[in-house]
């Protein structure tokens, strides 16, 4: 089943199981859900935080959810991909096995007995139980999606619901209780109708269960769905409201089952279009009880009593479309909502008391006497407990928390957690988390940025917040913004001169909280005097109060004159993002800003903006004139490119804007303005040939995406015409250097190919090599790009010239004289390249100029690659007559995928660095060489090299990565020093087909020291020595193991002594069994885990000279790389189990520690480990920090670090003054510059973290 397939499902279940169980006291105790007194556990709020996350994203980015795509199993036999959910009934005798991948639903009985009650194909969804077993109610889909992906989906019968009964020991043939009368017919679209069905609670008598049905789709099922009521008994399904949101607290239940408080409605927003409604169960009547002219009322609560509803509520005259979408304290629809009591029986209502602020999350206490409700006082959200008669109300101590910026998704309130703190709650008495201002993760976003001059590297810590800049000939140091600074984006200028740099100033606060802000967003700015950094000054600042709205900012394209920058400012939203920002120009000279929409201004509310104020930040949507005095750019929001756009010319220096084509005329997408400056290329679809029909269609077969042509724009004169009268799609256009040629994407027949036309004629040649199929069958990716949008950037890679910038005359000449003599190489040095050379079309090249031979005159440097990643230095002379004179030639042959060469001087020596990626099936190497290249007058040579990093992978069916590392010494200027350290990782396990657990090895060595002379020409290798051994190290394990395993032994195996002689039979290792949940004896090994007869291979314990009260051990699986890890309680000579956790991991490379981490005195288990098929561009390892107490085993924390020394550590942690700290090892080779000499490292480096006491969690340091 595919991601797409397992997240619409997950979705589902989501709210279902909320809606079924959020106050449920018919239920058992069960981790994670409800307690037996109906208390909301908080782990609830984090389900519906995935599922408002899911969401959010799923409509900000197709992309984001779709990682891969499997095949749907044939069989009900789970496969490796499969995806099974089991559902145990309420008195744990059944267990309903559902396989969501292949649509099969199993029933294992108390007798170890199975049945198949629906066969794989059979599109089985969501399944619930009865609350007293007796009947499991099943969602029969019936839909599948198409392949590929994004093209709809296939109906064969209406959505249905099915009943299996259960009587004795038997569960009875399943029966159709159910079936949606919605026809099968097509939409517009060519999609088949196809619906989901959502259970929600059950009624307190067991009889009746509420269920929404309605339309297929994440953002529907938002926007509330029709809300039915099945009884069990008599098969009656019955409509209760024709919309509800799935918000399980905005119903509740009479407690006779008579009637049901809803509040109906659609719409997820909280604050509008909702009432108040009572549903009579035995007549399925519903009438209003509260009207949306009244009151907008949201969570409802009856009271055990039955006497009373209690509800929260906004005066409907406090409302409006302003308030729409703000879910903030200040919006007033939200700060006027309070708690109200209804009078079932007499339809009355009335305020429970007069406190005039914020109030919601009303919860009645079991025996009605106390309403517990969330209150604003001041900048505190404080937990009250009113009595329902008089409505006085007093705090409840201890549950308060700073006030947060947001109430919850779309205004619904999500503050149910704090409940948990009332007197009898899950969480009474322990200590509300608070915020903790400095930002703090798990793990560091670093990325590093180039200047365009290659002279200064931007490292950007965004975890952090904060900004380093490092100048490239000496490697000093300049920090600009420290840690907490929230410096979160970086950009520079083309010349080089201006760094700009967003600072947020927000951060996340407690988890399930929203982000909090304490100044408006900010762009600052760093300017460049001499090769000199200034201080930071601040350019601009966001008019929008920080207590109004949390912003985000995105940096666009520079103008070519590096004075001028486009950026989008809005609300902090990946969905809002998605659909677009205001956007503006910034004159970093001035700090002046200009709007590109005339009716959004830089003071305008984004609450206050349509779509037709905002612009999508696509790169490819705007361009700049190459004279900088004129911006093109697509104008429009919403995320879909077939509607809603048009093209603007704003004027940088006076604002001026200019609608050049109207969307009553096109819809223009991609913009491109040409290097001579008299032509815009742009890609438009006819008005006529697109409507809101075909906006969100993601396919080629979309008329309005299939329509797209290529359009050149006389700027001047604002007349336009096609290209060419080519009838296929095209989009993307991008001119060569110097405009002569336009490069763009056309649809020949089943593939996608980069054309290139001559601009005058509109004649067009398909480049070479330069295509890929129509369908990618890439579920990662919609064939027709993210709502319409371009998204084959990998075929624009194939025009045969860097766009960046274009070499001057001479630089052509010095390149031409450089390759005039030389012949192609097969693989490298390509005769296209040569060509390129020889017409003047290569870019990828750098020039300097330095006196590197003494004669007081400068030398001319060039060094490039070339789409072969063939890599070049050449050193050249200038004759006093102009004539051009080779010193000296050099290249790297090596790369394959990746390559780059930088090129350093120090007085007459001249350092050349070359890295090169090359490999091949399953294999990739990476080589950093260096070359030392001396000069003297007419002639230079090369007087040494050596790798001074190399590292390889290898994936097949295990995973295997080595490395070498090289320190370089200089006792004098005759003698070299070169130090090779060696260290790797092999067999690792790799899939689900790959190395059996335990084979792992950890390489170290053999390191060597490499002696070279210098012998008046060169540094000649005069001898190379073994300084270590190698060694290949199978497992490693403590002494602390043994040690532990036998004290347990001791203790353990008391009862089945006597005299030291063993009683009772099989005792001690059933004792083991029941510990491990292990098979038995006398019955056969478990297949995964073996028996109880194994001695635990990691153990440890809080004791020092006898078995301590906490204990910790863990086994490996025998068939897949899991350990079991078992927690106990020693007292009074007895062990207790705790906690029984399976999770991935290597066992042999596996150690377990008991520290103080959090500084409360008590100890907490720690667990390094290999994850398996966790890496990036190094293997990671994990540090898991575990609460144990007589509650269970809880992970409070981890960290991933990069293994990137001889020791095998990716963590390394210590007590310090300051408490507990972890080093995270960073990778040798970093994943954000992985293909540029910037990314490597030939030093160990690490970030530094430390346990923050007050946030609960670690905390970047440094």
């Amino acid at each position: 089943m595919s991601y797409l397939k397992k997240w619409l499902f997950s979705a589902i279940s989501y709210i279902a199981w909320l809606s079924s169980a959020w106050i449920d006291k018919s239920r058992p105790k069960t981790v994670g859900f409800v307690n037996p007194t109906g208390a909301i556990h908080v782990k609830w709020k984090i389900l519906l935080f995935s599922l408002i996350l899911t969401l959010i994203l799923g409509s900000a980015g197709f992309n984001l959810f779709i990682h891969s795509q499997m095949a749907i199993a044939a069989t009900s036999t789970p496969a490796p991909a499969d995806e099974i959910n089991f559902t145990p009934s309420p008195d744990g005798r059944w267990m309903a096995v559902v396989n969501s991948t292949a649509g099969s639903l199993d029933l294992q009985g108390p007798d170890g007995q199975t049945v198949a009650v629906f066969p794989a194909g059979s599109a089985v969804g969501q399944v619930v139980w009865s609350p007293d077993s007796r009947a499991l109610l099943v969602a029969q889909n019936n839909w599948i999606f198409k392949e590929p992906l994004g093209t709809g989906v296939t109906s064969s019968a209406p959505i249905a619901i099915w009943q299996v009964d259960f009587k004795g020991n038997k569960a009875q043939p399943a029966r159709q209780v159910f079936q949606s009368n919605t026809p099968l017919a097509q939409t517009s679209q060519g999609e088949d109708n196809a619906e989901q069905i959502v259970f929600g609670q059950w009624s307190p008598h067991g009889q009746t269960v509420l269920f929404w049905l309605g339309p297929l789709g994440a953002s529907v099922l938002a926007d509330g769905l029709p809300l039915f009521a099945l009884n069990v008994t008599s098969g009656q399904v019955s409509p209760v409201v024709e919309w509800a949101l799935l918000n399980p607290r905005y119903q509740s239940w009479s407690p006779d089952s008579s009637r049901l408080a809803v509040t109906a409605g659609a719409d997820r927003v909280a604050q509008t279009n909702k009432w108040l409604m009572l549903w009579e169960a035995t007549t399925g009547q519903s009438a209003t009880v509260i009207s949306q002219t009244e009151q907008i009322p949201g969570i409802v609560a009856w009271s055990p009593s039955s006497d009373a509803i209690a509800y929260a509520a906004v005066p409907a005259d406090q409302t409006g479309d302003g308030s729409y979408h703000v879910a903030e304290f200040n919006n007033p629809a939200i700060a006027g909502r309070r708690i109200y009591l209804l009078d079932p029986a007499t339809g009355q209502s009335r305020r429970l008391n007069e406190t005039d602020t914020f109030q919601d999350n009303p919860l009645w206490s079991d025996d009605g006497t106390t309403l517990y409700y969330v209150e604003r006082q001041g900048d505190t959200l404080q937990l009250m407990a009113a009595d329902p008669q008089t409505g006085q109300a007093q705090p409840v101590p201890g549950a308060a928390m700073p006030l947060p910026q947001y109430v919850g998704y779309y205004g619904q309130s999500e503050f149910d957690w704090l409940l948990e703190y009332r007197p009898g709650g899950s969480l009474a008495g322990q200590p509300v988390p608070t915020p903790e201002v400095t930002p703090t993760a798990s793990t560091d976003q670093i990325n590093e940025t180039p200047s365009p001059d290659g002279r200064w590297t931007a490292s950007l810590n965004q975890t952090a917040g904060s900004l380093t800049l490092r100048h490239q000939s000496d490697n000093q140091s300049f920090s600009v913004f420290p840690s907490g600074d929230t410096a979160f984006a970086a950009s520079w200028s083309p010349d080089s001169r201006h760094l700009l740099v967003v600072r947020t100033n927000y951060f996340a606060t407690v988890p399930g909280q929203a982000i909090q802000a304490n100044l408006p967003i900010e762009i600052w700015q760093v300017q460049f005097k001499d090769d000199q950094p200034t201080p930071p000054t601040r350019l601009y600042q966001s008019p929008i109060p920080a207590d109004k709205d949390t912003e985000q900012i995105v940096l666009g394209h520079w103008s070519p004159n590096s004075r001028y920058i486009v950026f989008w400012r809005g609300t902090l939203s990946a969905s809002i993002l998605a659909d677009g920002l205001p956007a503006f120009i910034l004159d970093v000279q001035s700090g002046e800003t200009y709007p590109v929409v005339p009716s959004s201004t830089n003071a305008s509310p984004f609450q206050d903006l349509s779509n037709d104020d905002l612009a999508l930040a696509n790169p490819r949507y705007h361009s700049w004139a190459p004279d900088s005095s004129m911006l093109a750019i697509t104008i429009g929001g919403y995320r879909s490119a077939q509607v809603n756009k048009w093209l603007n010319l704003v004027n940088p220096t006076t604002g001026q804007i200019t609608t050049v084509i109207s969307r009553s005329e096109q819809i223009p997408g991609t913009v491109a303005w040409s290097p001579k400056g008299d032509i815009i290329a742009y890609a438009a679809v006819p008005a006529d040939q697109t409507s809101p029909d075909w906006a969100d269609w993601m396919i080629f077969d979309n008329p309005a995406i299939a329509a797209r042509r290529i359009y050149l724009l006389d700027p001047a004169t604002g007349k336009y015409h096609r290209l060419n009268e080519v009838e296929s799609y095209q989009d993307a256009p991008v001119w060569s250097d110097d405009g002569t040629i336009l490069y763009y994407i056309q649809r020949n027949d089943d593939e996608l190919s980069l054309m290139a036309a001559d601009p005058a004629t509109g004649q067009a040649e398909a480049v070479p090599n330069a295509s890929e199929p129509l369908d990618l069958k890439d579920p990662m990716r919609p064939n027709g790009g993210y709502y319409g949008q371009f998204g084959r950037e990998e075929l624009l890679a194939h025009i045969p010239a860097d766009q960046a910038s274009a070499p001057s005359d001479e630089d052509q000449d010095i390149l031409r004289f450089i390759f005039k003599d030389r012949r192609p190489e097969i693989g490298t040095l390509t005769d296209d390249f040569l060509n390129r050379v020889a017409a003047g079309q290569f870019s990828d090249f750098q020039r300097q100029e330095a006196d590197v031979n003494g004669d007081e005159q400068p030398e001319i440097l060039i060094s490039g690659r070339t789409d072969t990643f063939y890599l070049f230095v050449a050193i050249l002379k200038r004759h006093s007559s102009g004539q051009l004179a080779e010193l000296f030639y050099t290249d790297n042959v090596n790369g394959k995928y990746a390559g780059d060469v930088y090129v350093t001087v120090d007085g007459q020596q001249v350092v050349a660095d070359f890295l090169t990626t090359t490999g091949g099936t399953g294999y990739v190497e990476t080589t950093w060489e260096q070359r030392w290249i001396q000069c003297q007058a007419d002639s230079c040579s090369q007087v040494w090299a050596a790798p001074l990093l190399w590292a390889d992978r290898s994936a097949q069916w295990t995973l295997a990565r080595n490395y070498a590392t090289s320190e370089l010494e200089q006792p004098d200027d005759q003698t070299i020093h070169l130090t090779t350290h060696r260290f790797g990782l092999k067999d690792l396990p790799w899939g689900a087909t790959g190395a059996p657990p335990g084979t792992a090895r950890r390489v170290v060595g053999p390191d060597t020291l490499d002696i070279y002379r210098w012998d008046g020409q060169v540094y000649r290798l005069e001898s190379r020595e073994q300084v270590t051994m190698g060694q290949e190290i199978a497992r490693e394990f403590d002494w602390q193991t043994e040690v532990t395993n036998q004290r347990v032994y001791e203790v353990a195996s008391k009862p089945f002594l006597h005299n030291g002689v063993g009683i009772g039979g099989n005792g001690y290792l059933k004792q083991q069994a029941a510990w491990w949940g292990l098979p038995t004896p006398d019955q056969p090994d478990d297949p995964t885990w073996g028996s109880a007869s194994r001695q635990p291979e990691l153990a440890a314990d809080t004791g020092s000279d006898s078995l301590g009260e906490w204990v910790a051990q863990m086994v490996g699986a025998l068939d897949k790389p899991e350990c079991r890890l078992l927690a106990q309680r020693y007292r009074q000579d007895k062990l207790t189990v705790i906690g029984r956790l399976d999770l991935p991991c290597t066992i042999n490379f596996t150690r377990l520690a008991w520290t103080d981490v959090t500084g409360d005195e008590q100890a907490e288990l720690l667990l390094t480990t290999i994850p398996p098929d966790e890496e990036s561009l190094g293997q990671m390892e994990r540090l898991v920090v575990f609460a144990v107490s007589d509650e269970g085993v809880t992970e409070l924390a981890h960290l991933d670090g990069v293994i990137n020394g001889a020791d095998g550590r990716g963590i390394r942690w210590r007590q310090s003054p300051q408490g507990f700290e972890a080093q995270v090892m960073l990778p040798l080779i970093d994943p954000d510059t992985a293909t540029s000499l910037l990314g490597l490292r030939r030093e160990r480096a690490f970030n530094l973290y430390r346990w923050d006491k007050k946030g609960q969690e670690f905390k970047f340091i440094e």
